[in-house]
C-alpha cells in the first residue's frame, strides 16, 4: 500500500471541496442543450455553517453527539445539468471566491472490498481541522480522506493504520484517545450486482428496439391519473460511476460527483449507468422519471465489469450521502448494501430528518441472509424485487424490514460504452420506487417522507400471504393506485 498523507493545508484544500462541490450551474456546452424557455430545477450548494460546539467525549472517545445546527442557507446555485454532459452542474468557485483547487486524486485498488487497516475517526466541528493529522500521527496512522458533516458539525475522517502494530490494538488506542466523538473500523459495503448479459457495443452498433419496460405495466404505470415526468423532482444516486455519454441518457438532467477521488468526472462504471437509466433514462431506455434532475455520485468503485459489482466502504457511502443531504434533494438512492454502521446509520438518519425519502435495496442474499443495511435502518423505504409474474426474486433477501417490492428481475439497462444488458436484482427495484416517489414529489413538492411512504404502503398491490409479510412487505408498488391516493392526500 502507498500511503497518502495530507497536510494541514491539503485538509483545508479538502474541506473547501467538500464545500463547493454541488451541481447546477452548467457549463455554456450543456446550457446550450438545454431548453431556453423551461430551465431545468436547480440544486442548491450549500455553504457549510460555521463551527459550533460540541458535546464532550466519554470513556473511550465516544460521547453524545451534537445537537443539530439549522440547516445552512441556500447559496443560490442556479441551472441544472444539461444534454447528460459531464459534470454539467458544478460551480467552480465557492461563494467565498476563492478559486477551487484539485484535491487528490486516487481511487481504490480493483477488486477489493474495503482497503484494509482503515478507520474512521469523528471530531467535533468545534475543532480545528488539523487535529485528525494530530491525532492520526499520534497513533501510527495517515489521513487518507476528510468530509465535514454539515448537520452535525463534525469533522469525519479516514485514516490508514500502519502494518508496523496490529489494527486492533491501535483502533483500542484510538478508542481510549479523549480527543474524537468516536472511532470505528471503516466497514465494507457493496452494490447489489447479479449476471449480466450485453448487447450492443462502445463502436456505435444499433441500439436495441426503444421499447415500453414490463415494469411500466406491471405497475400499472400508464393507468396513473395526473402523472408526469419528474420535471420538478431533485434524485440523488450513492453508486458507481455513470457512462454520462450514452445514449440513453442524452439531454438527461444529470450532474456528477466522485467522492473517492474527489473530482468533478466520474468513469462510466456499469451498475451506476444501469440505474440512472431506469430512472431517467429515454431514447432507447424509458425511465420513469426521465425529466428528474439527478445528482450522480460516485462512491463506489467497480470490481468486476460483467456483474456490475463495484466495492466501497463506510466511509465513503456516508460522505455520498452526506452530499446529497447538502445538496437538498429529495429523494436518496442507495442500491447497496452492507453491515450496520454507526457512521452511515447518523448520515441516513440526517437525510431523514432533512424530509428526503431514502430508497433502498433490500439485498440479494437470499432467504437466509441477515438485514441489509441501511434498507433495515427505520425510516428507509426498503425494497425488494419481483419478476413480471410478480414472483419473488430468488436471490432476495427477506425479514420484517422488507417495505415494498418492485419490478427488479430482467431489467434492460444501459451498460457503459452505448452498451445495454438485463440486470436482475434489488437494486433495480430500488430504482424503480426510488423514480415512482419522483413523480409524487413532482406533483405534491411539499410531501414528507413518511407521507409518501404510507401511500406507498397503502396503495401496494398485497403479494404472497395475506396482508404485510417478509418477502413482499406491503406488497409490490402501484402508481396508478399510488397517485389516487395522493389526489385525495
Amino acid at each position: 500500500m502507498q500511503w497518502r498523507s495530507l497536510s494541514l493545508a491539503a485538509l483545508v484544500v479538502l474541506g473547501l471541496v467538500a464545500a463547493a462541490l454541488g451541481f447546477g450551474a452548467a457549463g455554456d456546452a450543456a446550457a446550450a442543450g438545454s431548453s431556453a424557455s423551461s430551465p431545468p430545477p436547480s440544486l442548491p450548494l450549500i455553504t457549510p455553517p460555521p463551527p459550533g460546539g460540541g458535546g464532550g467525549a466519554g470513556d473511550g472517545g465516544v460521547g453524545a453527539l451534537p445537537p443539530s445546527p439549522p440547516p445552512p442557507p441556500d447559496s443560490g446555485c442556479c441551472g441544472g445539468g444539461g444534454g447528460g454532459g459531464n459534470n454539467g452542474g458544478f460551480k467552480d468557485v465557492p461563494g467565498n471566491g476563492l478559486a477551487l483547487p484539485p484535491g487528490p486524486n486516487f481511487d481504490l485498488p480493483p477488486g477489493v472490498e474495503a482497503l484494509p487497516g482503515q478507520a474512521i475517526a469523528v471530531f467535533r466541528g468545534s475543532d480545528p481541522v488539523g487535529i485528525g493529522a494530530d491525532f492520526a500521527a499520534d497513533h501510527d496512522s495517515a489521513v487518507v480522506d476528510y468530509f465535514l458533516l454539515a448537520r452535525l458539525n463534525l469533522h469525519v475522517f479516514l485514516l490508514q493504520v500502519s502494518a508496523a502494530r496490529p489494527f486492533g490494538a491501535v483502533l483500542q488506542d484510538m478508542a481510549n484517545d479523549p480527543r474524537p466523538l468516536w472511532v470505528q473500523r471503516d466497514q465494507p459495503f457493496s452494490t447489489t450486482q447479479s449476471a449480466q448479459q450485453t448487447s450492443g457495443a462502445a463502436g456505435g452498433n444499433a441500439a436495441p428496439p426503444a421499447a415500453r419496460p414490463y415494469a411500466f405495466d406491471r405497475i400499472n404505470l400508464g393507468m396513473a391519473s395526473g402523472i408526469g415526468r419528474g420535471a420538478s423532482a431533485r434524485i440523488a444516486m450513492v453508486d458507481s460511476g455513470v457512462d454520462l455519454a450514452h445514449e440513453a441518457l442524452a439531454g438527461a438532467h444529470i450532474s456528477a460527483v466522485d467522492v473517492i477521488r474527489n473530482s468533478k468526472t466520474v468513469p462510466g462504471e456499469g451498475h451506476g449507468t444501469a440505474i440512472a437509466g431506469i430512472m431517467l433514462g429515454r431514447n432507447s431506455i424509458s425511465g420513469i422519471a426521465p425529466d428528474a434532475e439527478l445528482l450522480a455520485i460516485r462512491a463506489f468503485h467497480q470490481s468486476d465489469a460483467r456483474s456490475t459489482a463495484a466495492q466501497s466502504s463506510s466511509y465513503y457511502v456516508a460522505k455520498g450521502i452526506s452530499h446529497a443531504v447538502d445538496a437538498a434533494v429529495q429523494v436518496i438512492n442507495l442500491s447497496l448494501t452492507g453491515p450496520q454502521d454507526r457512521l452511515v446509520t447518523q448520515i441516513v438518519e440526517q437525510a431523514l430528518m432533512a424530509r428526503i425519502a431514502v430508497v433502498a435495496a433490500a439485498g440479494n442474499g437470499g432467504a437466509g441472509a441477515p438485514p441489509a443495511y441501511p434498507a433495515a435502518q427505520p425510516g428507509v423505504i426498503a425494497v425488494t424485487a419481483t419478476d413480471g409474474k410478480d414472483r419473488l426474486y430468488s436471490h432476495a433477501n427477506r425479514g420484517s424490514y422488507v417495505t415494498l417490492a418492485a419490478p427488479g428481475v430482467d431489467i434492460l439497462c444501459a451498460a457503459p460504452g452505448n452498451a445495454y444488458g438485463h440486470l436482475s436484482g434489488t437494486s433495480m427495484a430500488a430504482a424503480y420506487v426510488s423514480g415512482l416517489a419522483a413523480l409524487m414529489l413532482d406533483r405534491q413538492a411539499a410531501l414528507a417522507p413518511t407521507q409518501l411512504r404510507k401511500i406507498l404502503e397503502l396503495s401496494a398491490t398485497d403479494l404472497g400471504r395475506p396482508s404485510r409479510d417478509p418477502e413482499f412487505g406491503a406488497g409490490r408498488i402501484d402508481a396508478a393506485a399510488a397517485f389516487a391516493r395522493l389526489a385525495g392526500n
